[in-house]
């Protein structure tokens, strides 16, 4: 549907009226949210007591990670008037898991959009030093509610999660496994004004 739907709004089977653009912008964002929640039940599913151990690091491109979850992105954030920012690191080439990565900022960035209704969201990358970096994205929404909240900070476990209606504690329990696999956590940030801010650090060397 995802695939579809695009082709529809690149113009391939002939120019849009600018209702059937809005159109096509709701349905991309339906199908795209009907396979997040799909994927994150799933995976948050399969998980059990032990984790998996994570595969062998692998050089990647950090920039080249966040294209990956932009290009899924930039559809919605454009329905919805939003601007999604991008601010990489001097050393963009590293050795890492960019799987993790990029289903972390996946479902960050899609909880971002999910809740602010004007403005941005940031993503940020920090270089801390030679081996660590921080990420961190920030929005300029209605922030995190209690049951949002109280998850983050925590290391995962096998309670019983506040589902709520619009499956963010979904996707925040599973940035928290991710992150978890790789001896990492969700943190609160400080953010200046509305909105919210969540940070995490992971290990990514420079690649030789």
């Amino acid at each position: 549907m995802l695939v579809l739907i695009g082709q529809l709004q690149s113009g391939r089977a002939g120019p849009l009226t600018r209702q059937q653009e809005l159109q096509l912008g709701i349905l991309y964002e339906a199908a795209f949210e009907v396979n997040n929640l799909t994927r994150n039940a799933l995976e948050l599913a399969r998980r059990s007591d032990v984790s998996p151990p994570a595969e062998v690091p692998t050089a990647f491109s950090v920039t080249g990670t966040w294209h990956t979850v932009r290009a899924l992105l930039a559809p919605i954030a454009q329905e919805r008037g939003l601007v999604l920012r991008w601010s990489g690191p001097r050393t963009d080439l590293r050795t890492g898991h960019p799987e993790i990565l990029q289903k972390v900022l996946l479902n960050l960035v899609t909880n971002a959009l999910k809740f602010t209704i004007r403005g941005t969201i940031s993503v940020t990358v920090e270089e801390l030093d030679e081996a660590r970096v921080r990420f961190r994205v920030s929005d300029t929404g209605t922030g995190l509610n209690e049951p949002a909240r109280a998850m983050i900070g925590e290391p995962p476990g096998q309670e019983q999660l506040p589902f709520s209606r619009n499956g963010r504690t979904l996707g925040l329990a599973i940035c928290r496994r991710a992150l978890a696999d790789l001896n990492s956590r969700l943190e609160l940030g400080h953010q200046q004004g509305p909105g919210t801010c969540l940070e995490f650090e992971l290990r990514l060397p420079a690649a030789t």
